[in-house]
């Protein structure tokens, strides 16, 4: 799993920054990648399921804004990585990873 840090305010925009590595820790470029954005209870967020990732390439960002960051759907979010990678060991060898991160809700003036 996918360490992320960081936590998003409710309705703004974050950037998640993906990087991927062969079984060596070597930096790889996939050949093919797709990204979900899920809540707690694994259901989809703003339709964002297997949203293709273009251009590929070692490190990524995602940048969520709005919609994919409502507090009210849930405190936390859960973003999964789908793809494939060639390496010495195969070819077209499968990438599983996510990360889980939450969303702070923001106060509002009274």
């Amino acid at each position: 799993m996918a360490s992320i840090s960081i936590e998003f305010y409710d309705g703004g925009t974050g950037i998640i920054t993906a990087s991927f590595m062969d079984e060596t820790g070597v930096a790889t470029t996939p050949s093919a990648l797709v990204w979900t954005l899920m809540t707690s209870s694994r259901e989809i967020v703003n339709g964002r399921e297997d949203v293709i990732v273009s251009p590929i390439d070692s490190t990524v960002e995602i940048v969520l804004s709005g919609n994919d960051l409502r507090y009210s759907d849930s405190p936390a979010r859960i973003i999964r990585f789908d793809g494939l990678y060639n390496s010495s060991l195969g070819v077209d060898l499968p990438i599983v990873d996510y990360a889980v991160f939450k969303i702070l809700d923001v106060p509002e003036p009274v």
